[in-house]
């Protein structure tokens, strides 16, 4: 159940928070009379709720404030957009939605190509005001063009539309209820196979428990059989596109041509056989509506003719359904009524919910998209049903007779025939007639004859109707023997009926035909009101009772072809992925006692869930494959990286010889900037002539020689110059080894390019594996065991994959790591030499560039601390600046008006505000008197001001002069403005009436000519008061205008 909450925030135009609607908080600001109410079209609310003018929060309730709060579903964002204010009680009315969304407006839009849903959202909405979420028609690219400005709401609604998709926008809200964002969820829309917005089959309704009432509507009103779309018109053409050259045909699940193409019609054949026209001039009996369309494409003008006449070929039947469903907006429910005859099973789609926070019993749900469900139960099985009923069925028993049941003075007879009633049929001839007489049978025929000798004074004749030992009809009639003599009182035969065997009669005194019929015959007209005095016979059984129980029964078997090695249990089994599961319904009747079985038939979700597991287990399987190629590739690049050590190894005292020609070079460097910079500071600590710059210069000079000198000496004694030979030799030994190693290097590279092809085929493999449990998830059939099954099944074969991509992670990393160190190894043994060979040229160019470095080194110094003091200035201006910016802003922001009123006076003086008072009211306007206005302005600071008084009203000018009389035009038709699959033929005529008087046709040539036009043209198609109209049928409209031109 959705949980609303009784704590709403208010927020004002900077989204902070002001005050809070609670009912639970003491002293809070209440509220009441609330209604949540929520629409499938953009999942789009309003809520609507009454609170105490009289508490102070209730100032914050604002126009353009906004009210935010939380459910356990989702967050809601709404502006304040109505409010209806009186002493006592404030009224509340909110939208969703973002205002720029319902107020900002967009121009239309050419692209001149087909483009995806979101590059269309991007142009609408520029600023991304909503963001994208789930987008379920990604993968369609359309051409549409939007013609005129709308708002950026209506807009994305239309793109929907086009792209056959419904929208859901979603807000999400900061911890402080402030706006995070607008998510736009993007679902393809609802159909037979498509959910859209919401999850399927969420609920099973009820009659008399969630539901109150269902009532059924069915219209024809709308209907038509027939549909001649135009669509728009395509740029150098002045005529609207048709299908004409589309042909397509559809037929039904047997076979039968449902729709097919006729030219530029879409003719429905089977509607028409259903509901022909009678009023068609022509002979095909189509019922034909002209419906336009602005798209330009044939195809895409087709498919919405389509299906805009399958909508409207069959009747509309609505079901009104009253009742509330704690469900989410776009879910799908079932919804069953017992009480309907036969039982309705209906499908439903929640499209609009209302809820309350303070009243449940302003909850209520309505429903679209019902559909009539068939009833589930097993079709070989209700034939059993019905056989069983059939089987069971009585009827009723009645005698005929062609001569009365009563003989005079011995003599006459007739003819008794027995009848078997089935409604009004009588079904004898396909039963047994057994004929008795006073018990004991005579006959098997279903006519005889009785003549008055065949017995005494009275006689009991009666029959039954027996098929296979069984008896379904009975009845009996008594015949007697009168004498002439004494005057024979007439004998008549009285008829009761019963449901009880004779203790009370039926309705209408017993006249209300029932199960039991009595009988008895006397002298007296009058029936007795006594059911003692009634012969009671049962003529119809009891009502069948039939079903008592439906039971659902499991066999587990070792074969998916029969039931084998096992036995039918009503207890659904433990899964057994090694077993099939075979499932069929028993039936137990009453009144007779009997029992049905449906056909076994396979489980489809334990299939379905076999398959999921083998599926997961290959899936397992191929991941495992995938970590063993990993993990060899993993070994043959560890084996590659410790060779490359080995080598490593090896020319490492050749680097130490480097390294140590670079520290003597490294070491000179250092003597000779320290030198530098002793002289430097001696030259700034003193006022040196022009001779003793020289001397330093030269001291400078001598130093940096004698440095140059020194490392040339330490660059000659390293080890790489006292054992050159002997390491050139062993770099080509390296070399030589070093190809070996990048040898093995492209093979392990292989076997991690074979991991990772194995990788991709257990990942397509596991994607199958989650395609079909969630396929499993979304059978209502599927047990928990089931889907646990597969789940495990499927959490095995996530985890090999998660290690099989672990591994080959770990090769790609490894493979990596060995392919650098060797680039690396063969970079030193490349380079060993000649970087020893350049490390003297290199000293000897850095000793000669030090003098100048010095010196350049003296004027960066001084011009860097230049650079930093006027940086420190600039920012001494830039924080001084702020500040002043800062004084500014608050000034501005005490004048910021918070909110701006009008004020009226009404006033005895044209130029002065003179007896009477302002209000915010404006008065009725009076002779004599004057309408002065002002404007008071309240600021963010709660300061106010306001403007001068000015006045509103003047006094009354003179009497204008009169105007002239207006010349009016009026059309009149002969037979009307509308037809009906018929030409459109007909005469107007145009009458001109000026001052409200019409002119005669010669005082309408005094003022001018009638001209008639078609359609907005500017080509004159009739002169004159009349026109005579004939358009062929083709044409769905045709506007006509005329004109009196002087």
């Amino acid at each position: 159940m959705i949980k609303l909450t009784s704590r709403i925030a208010i927020l004002d135009q900077n989204d902070t928070v002001v005050g809070f609607l609670d009912n639970d908080v003491p002293d809070g600001l209440p509220f009441w009379d609330d209604e949540l109410h929520e629409y499938l079209e953009g999942t789009s609310n309003t809520f609507t709720f009454k609170t105490d003018a009289k508490h102070p929060d209730s100032l914050h309730l604002v126009e353009g404030y906004k009210i935010a709060f939380r459910t356990d579903r989702r967050d809601y964002y709404l502006n304040i957009m109505i409010l209806h204010r009186d002493e006592d009680v404030v009224e509340v009315e909110a939208w969703s939605t973002n205002l720029e969304l319902l107020n900002e407006q967009v121009a239309g839009i050419d692209p001149g190509e087909a483009h995806s849903f979101v590059w269309y959202k991007n142009q609408f909405d520029p600023e991304n005001t909503v963001q994208i979420g789930l987008n379920e028609v990604s993968d369609k690219q359309i051409k549409n063009k939007w013609d005129g400005e709308n708002t950026v709401l209506s807009r994305l609604y239309s793109l929907a539309n086009v792209f056959d998709a419904e929208l859901e926008f979603v807000p999400q809200l900061n911890q402080d209820y402030s706006m995070n964002k607008i998510v736009m969820n993007v679902y393809r829309a609802h159909s037979d196979t498509v959910q859209g917005i919401g999850k399927a089959n969420v609920s099973n309704l009820v009659y008399g428990r969630e539901i109150k009432g269902i009532k059924k509507t069915s219209d024809i009103t709308d209907l038509y059989t027939c549909i001649y779309p135009h669509g728009g018109t395509i740029e150098g053409s002045d005529s609207k596109i048709d299908i004409s050259g589309v042909s397509h045909t559809v037929k039904d699940k047997d076979g039968r041509v449902e729709y097919f193409t006729d030219g530029a019609l879409i003719r429905a054949p089977l509607a028409r056989d259903r509901f022909p026209s009678f009023m068609s001039q022509s002979n095909d009996r189509y019922i034909l509506v002209h419906w336009d369309c602005d798209v330009t494409d044939k195809e895409m003008l087709y498919g919405r003719a389509l299906a805009e006449l399958k909508k409207n070929c069959t009747p509309k039947v609505t079901y009104e359904i009253d009742g509330y469903a704690d469900t989410g907006i776009g879910d799908t429910v079932r919804i069953t009524d017992e009480e309907y005859n036969p039982i309705l099973y209906l499908e439903a789609r929640v499209t609009e919910q209302v809820r309350s926070i303070t009243d449940e019993s302003r909850n209520k749900t309505i429903y679209s998209n019902i559909e009539v469900l068939k009833s589930e139960i097993d079709t070989s099985l209700m034939a059993r049903v019905e056989a069983l009923i059939k089987e069971n069925k009585v009827y009723i028993g009645q005698i005929m007779s062609d001569n009365g049941i009563q003989f005079v003075n011995d003599t006459g007879s007739t003819t008794l025939t027995a009848q078997v009633i089935d409604g009004v049929v009588d079904i004898a001839s396909q039963y047994q007639i057994v004929w008795k007489k006073d018990g004991t049978q005579i006959a098997t025929t279903k006519n005889i004859t009785v003549s008055s000798g065949d017995f005494g004074a009275q006689a009991v004749y009666g029959f039954e109707a027996a098929k296979g030992g069984k008896v379904y009809a009975r009845a009996e009639v008594t015949l007697t023997n009168v004498h002439d003599g004494v005057a024979a009182d007439p004998l008549y035969l009285h008829i009761r009926y019963s449901n009880d065997g004779g203790q009370t009669f039926t309705g209408n005194n017993g006249k209300t035909e029932g199960k039991w019929m009595g009988t008895y015959s006397d002298h007296l007209e009058a029936d007795s009101e006594l059911v003692s005095d009634y012969t009671w016979v049962k003529i119809r059984g009891d009502d069948g009772q039939s079903l008592v129980s439906m039971t659902r029964e499991f066999y587990m078997s070792t074969s998916n072809t029969a039931q084998e090695g096992g036995s039918w249990s009503a207890t659904l089994p433990t899964f057994d992925a090694a077993k099939y599961l075979w499932v069929r319904f028993k039936a137990v009747y009453k009144n007779p006692d009997a029992i049905a079985y449906s056909d076994p038939e396979l489980d489809g979700t334990w299939s379905a869930t076999l398959q999921a597991i083998d599926t997961a287990n290959q899936a397992a399987t191929s991941a495992s494959d995938a970590s063993q190629s990993a993990q060899d590739a993993v070994k043959q690049a560890g084996d590659a990286l410790s060779k490359a050590q080995d080598i490593e190894k090896e020319i490492e005292p050749i680097k130490t010889g480097i390294q140590e020609a670079k520290d003597a070079a490294a070491e000179a460097k250092k003597d000779v900037a320290d030198a530098t910079e002793q002289i430097l500071v001696d030259i700034s600590g003193t006022y040196a002539t022009k001779a003793e710059m020289s001397d330093i210069e030269g001291d400078l000079q001598t130093q940096i020689t004698a440095n140059a000198d020194g490392l040339k000496s330490k660059v000659s004694n390293t080890e790489y110059q006292q054992n050159k030979d002997a390491i050139d030799a062993e770099l080509v030994k390296q070399s030589s080894a070093l190809t070996a190693a990048q040898n093995n290097l492209s093979s392990l590279q292989s076997a991690q390019s074979e991991a990772s092809q194995k990788l991709t085929k257990a990942e397509a493999d596991l994607k199958a594996a989650q395609d079909a449990v969630a396929a499993l998830e979304n059978d209502q059939a599927t047990t928990a065991e089931q889907l646990d099954a597969a789940k495990t099944a499927l959490s095995t074969a996530q985890q090999a994959v998660n290690k099989a991509q672990a591994d080959v992670n770990q090769a790609k990393k490894d493979i990596a790591l060995a392919q650098g160190q060797i680039s690396d190894i063969q970079d030193d043994i490349d380079g060993l030499t000649s970087r020893v060979s350049l490390a003297e040229t290199a000293i000897t160019q850095n000793s000669q560039a030090i003098n100048l470095r010095a010196t350049k080194t003296e004027v960066s110094t001084a011009i860097q601390g230049a650079k930093d003091y006027a940086d420190s200035q600039i920012t001494v201006k830039a924080n001084q600046i702020s500040q002043t910016v800062t004084q500014v802003s608050n000034k501005v922001n005490s004048l910021t008006s918070q909110k701006q009123e009008r004020y009226y006076y009404l006033s005895t003086s044209e130029t002065t505000c003179t007896g009477g008072s302002w209000s915010t009211t404006k008065p009725a306007e009076t002779a004599g008197k004057y309408i002065w206005i002002k404007d008071k302005i309240t600021y963010v600071d709660g300061s106010t001001s306001e403007t001068s008084p000015v006045r509103m009203t003047g006094s009354p000018g003179a009497q204008g002069v009169s105007g002239k009389d207006a010349i009016t035009i009026q059309i009149t038709t002969t037979n009307g403005t509308v037809f009906k699959n018929t030409p459109i033929v007909t005469t107007l005529t145009a009458h001109v009436f000026k001052g409200g008087i019409e002119l005669s046709a010669a005082q309408i040539s005094a003022e001018g000519a009638l001209k008639w036009y078609l359609n907005g043209s500017t080509t004159v198609v009739g002169t004159g008061a009349t026109l005579s109209v004939n358009q062929p049928v083709s044409v769905a409209t045709a506007n006509y205008t005329v004109r009196l031109e002087g």
